[in-house]
């Protein structure tokens, strides 16, 4: 069995120690979750070498350290782990919602040639129920207002 390993590095060059930063897992007197379980609960979040889910990565390990929290209270720990618990909860709760907003971005279809022409492409897509030149009459030919008004 390996032994489980506790660091944090302030500099947040990886993916741990920003996971670390945001559950404010930091104290190296009373570390909650080691390296190797903050790396395993980040992969079932997603990709864990992009960082693209780190919010829902950070909350998913706030909810395990949260749950951690809670056995050692139930076990007689001292109130501060009930505290703690708590705390962790809330975090995660936090993390949940920022997750929820991140990497959303509005689309604007349409604005480029290529776009247009990918879309106009896909034999999947549903064609729309008018084009641009559906109400024109090929044998009328174009009208100008001056023509009209004569």
């Amino acid at each position: 069995m390996t032994t489980p390993t506790y660091t944090y590095d302030a500099a947040l060059g990886s993916l741990k120690d920003k996971i670390r930063a945001l559950i404010r897992d930091t104290d190296s007197n009373a570390w909650i979750l080691s390296n190797e379980e903050i790396l395993f609960y980040a992969e079932l979040e997603g990709n864990v070498s992009d960082g693209t889910n780190i919010y829902r990565q950070a909350a998913r390990c706030a909810q395990e350290a949260a749950t951690e929290l809670g056995r050692q209270a139930s076990l007689g720990g001292v109130i501060k782990a009930t505290e703690q618990f708590d705390m962790m909860s809330k975090r995660a709760a936090e993390l949940l919602a920022r997750a929820s907003l991140s990497g959303l971005a509005p689309y604007a279809g349409g604005i480029s040639q290529s776009d247009k022409q990918g879309v106009e492409i896909d034999a999947d897509r549903t064609r729309p129920a008018f084009t641009r030149d559906k109400f024109e009459d090929s044998s009328v030919g174009h009208r100008s207002l001056t023509d009209i008004s004569a």
